[in-house]
């Protein structure tokens, strides 16, 4: 019994890592009409998704819900406090690669990347 209960913590742990990326939520709505409408974000038809550049989120319409995922803050205070010369660069693209990431100066190491990326270590230390 405690194995079984071991073991469902550990999935829930792994499973919930891709979610320490960033932040999401879901937002309920009338969607009778065949789009997730709000004041002040755009009218996303059911089964759709879109993408916010003012926000960096990826909004996908369903049924009666809006999901919305968006990056995680960017906040290393190694990189601050510890003198590496780290600039905090605004990613490039769709979410999650327009999401904030730490760019540091060659010979410094890369300390903490807070997105999923294609990046490799060398593309960002560059």
């Amino acid at each position: 019994m405690y194995r079984l209960l071991a073991v469902a913590c550990i999935l829930i742990f792994i499973l919930g890592l891709p979610g320490l990326n960033g932040y999401r939520y879901f937002q309920y709505l009338n969607t009778e009409n065949g789009y997730c409408e709000s004041e002040g974000l755009e009218r996303i038809p059911v089964g759709k998704n879109w993408f916010s550049d003012k926000y960096c989120e990826l909004i996908v319409c369903t049924s009666r819900y809006r999901h919305i995922e968006g990056c995680r803050d960017a906040w290393n205070p190694r990189a601050r406090f510890n003198g590496l010369n780290c600039t905090l660069v605004k990613g490039e693209g769709f979410y999650p690669d327009c999401c904030p990431y730490y760019k540091c100066e060659k010979g410094a190491p890369v300390v903490v990347v807070y997105k999923t990326t294609n990046r490799t270590e060398e593309e960002i230390r560059t």
